[in-house]
């Protein structure tokens, strides 16, 4: 029998580089950044203003992939960048198409909101008027507006918060044109969300029939902020902050 003998030539003289280059590869820091980041791309949800960070994350995402196909295999890491690059596009594509539904969904709450306090000046509804001006956990109940009066003038201090309120001029016009005066929503000046918050600024254009027979105009800015009571997260409520206060459009100044 005869025996083998190892040839010279069959030596693979590149196999302790090969092991010593496998030894080598190591897992790309930007492609773990950019997975990382794309986990956290979703906190845009909160706040437009964390978009930030998706955008950092497809960058990562990209100069990952771009390094690790010119490593030549000294670098690995190539399915977290993939995964973290859909990640944060995942999360600006979703926000870029809800944020417009959102802001007019919002608009459109907030200005219902706005709707009930030109209806209940407009009917003489006092109490109803005044509790829009502070949170909706801290109203008082005005399901009987007659013992709302009366517990008002028994009590100086309210009694006085109600003739500061109905002597602001705005009030008492809007008090005085009752239903006479032609309320439209005018535009939207802002519809902003943040700091655990929605606001919404809306001008409304109050027309009425003037004295002479002629038709006049004023606008009224409405701000109105919707946020969460401070112990109880059950749900949001709206509330006017500041008053409501008469407003000149930019084309018209």
């Amino acid at each position: 029998m005869a025996m083998q003998t190892k040839s010279l030539f069959t030596t693979k003289w590149n196999d302790a580089s090969e092991s010593k280059e496998a030894s080598y590869r190591r897992l790309s820091v930007p492609a773990l950044v950019a997975f990382i980041l794309g986990v956290l791309s979703f906190v845009i949800y909160f706040s437009v203003w964390f978009f930030f960070i998706a955008a950092i994350g497809i960058t990562l995402a990209l100069v990952a992939v771009w390094a690790i196909r010119r490593s030549e295999g000294m670098l690995f890491g190539i399915g977290l960048a993939h995964c973290g690059l859909a990640l944060s596009l995942t999360s600006l594509v979703s926000v870029s198409v809800m944020w417009p539904y959102y802001t007019y969904g919002l608009r459109l709450e907030g200005n219902r909101f706005f709707r009930i306090w030109f209806d209940a000046l407009q009917e003489d509804n006092i109490p109803l008027a005044m509790g829009m001006s502070a949170p909706y956990w801290e109203r008082p109940s005005i399901d009987d507006k007659e013992k709302w009066w009366r517990d008002q003038y028994a009590n100086e201090w309210k009694l006085r918060g109600i003739h500061n309120y109905t002597s602001n001029k705005l009030v008492r016009t809007l008090l005085a044109l009752g239903k006479k005066a032609d309320i439209t929503y005018y535009k939207t000046l802002l519809s902003t969300v943040g700091d655990g918050k929605d606001t919404v600024i809306s001008v409304y254009a109050v027309t009425y029939t003037s004295e002479l027979g002629e038709k006049e105009t004023f606008f009224i800015k409405m701000t109105g902020v919707r946020q969460f009571p401070t112990k109880n997260f059950k749900s949001a409520g709206w509330l006017l902050e500041p008053s409501p206060s008469l407003y000149v459009p930019e084309e018209f100044r």
